[in-house]
């Protein structure tokens, strides 16, 4: 058993998972796309006391200028009407905060 929020942890699973499909997407539709089908990974481990969830995919990554930022309520590298900017604050918000407080 894992101490947790469940539905929380949900929420941030979807999150990185929609991020990474739509940094997928845009990228696959750009000039320097080189083929290829788009890849996401989630795995989960388990340490002697905790639990290790993992996401990764093979999109383009953030750029090095966004990365600071990434974290910041309402900020998005997605084009006009497409992220609201709140998914990474929110994760942020759940695992550091929520589930720091939790144990």
């Amino acid at each position: 058993m894992v101490p947790c929020y469940p539905g929380d942890v949900s929420q941030v699973v979807i999150n990185l998972v929609v991020n990474a499909a739509d940094a997928i997407a845009e990228h696959s539709q750009s000039q320097d796309y080189s083929g290829g089908k788009g890849e996401i990974k989630v795995s989960v481990e388990r340490s002697e006391n905790a639990c290790i969830l993992k996401i990764a995919d093979n999109g383009p990554g953030i750029q090095r200028q966004a990365l600071r930022r990434i974290f910041d309520m309402f900020y998005t590298t997605k084009p006009p009407g497409k992220g609201t900017g709140q998914g990474l604050a929110i994760c942020k918000s759940i695992v550091e905060i929520k589930h720091t407080r939790a144990r």
